[in-house]
């Protein structure tokens, strides 16, 4: 990644070294009503299927900085391991990772829930993010769209976000970054996922 000014640079290690310092606390705890959030010393490092009767949503925000076009991806699958339905948008720029991610979810939640999803795990690789879900009162600078993640979570009957390693996660990053690092900027939600990662989805399958 070419970054131009030393600014953008100073940002992205502040944001590193943020999310290492919540990583090195997370622990496996209830966020209460019908959403857990559930964490580990070490993050999930290759796709697991999800259990049996649950869907599984593997979600990225690939962030560049706060003056360019976001990407946003979300993907999920069943317990076979057989991809359902992805998608893939194109954000505004925004402040930083977090925020970029916290948005995605917000995004990915509303496209679920109107999919009509009712279980779900939604599995991401920014603990940061992850970590602002579970205590919100604790990050009062995302309050808008926590606040908003807030008010959709109920309308699932079981939903709990998990913490993935880069590695775990890579087929929705991969799309993701397709809209940062591609100018694939045509937003679009499809069933299936997508031809062109077809052999790393039948991989995870296979695991």
């Amino acid at each position: 990644m070419l970054i131009g000014k030393h600014g953008d640079l100073n940002i992205l290690v502040d944001h590193a070294i943020e999310e290492s310092e919540i990583w090195n606390k997370l622990v496996l705890e209830p966020s209460g009503h019908s959403v857990q959030v559930a964490r580990a010393p070490r993050a999930e490092v290759r796709w697991l299927r999800p259990p049996l009767n649950m869907y599984k949503c593997n979600v990225h925000s690939s962030w560049i900085n706060d003056t360019s076009m976001c990407g946003g991806s979300w993907i999920v699958r069943n317990h076979n391991g057989d991809a359902v339905f992805h998608a893939r948008e194109a954000f505004l720029p925004t402040t930083n990772r977090i925020a970029s991610e916290l948005r995605c979810f917000l995004w990915a939640l509303q496209s679920l829930k109107d999919l009509h999803f009712e279980d779900i795990e939604i599995w991401s690789d920014c603990a940061a993010a992850i970590e602002a879900v579970t205590d919100p009162m604790n990050w009062p600078r995302y309050h808008s769209y926590l606040d908003k993640i807030s008010r959709i979570t109920p309308g699932f009957r079981k939903i709990f976000f998990k913490l993935a390693s880069p590695k775990a996660n890579s087929v929705a990053r991969d799309i993701a970054k397709s809209v940062t690092r591609d100018g694939r900027f045509r937003s679009y939600l499809a069933i299936g996922g997508p031809a062109w990662l077809h052999s790393r989805i039948e991989e995870d399958k296979r695991r």
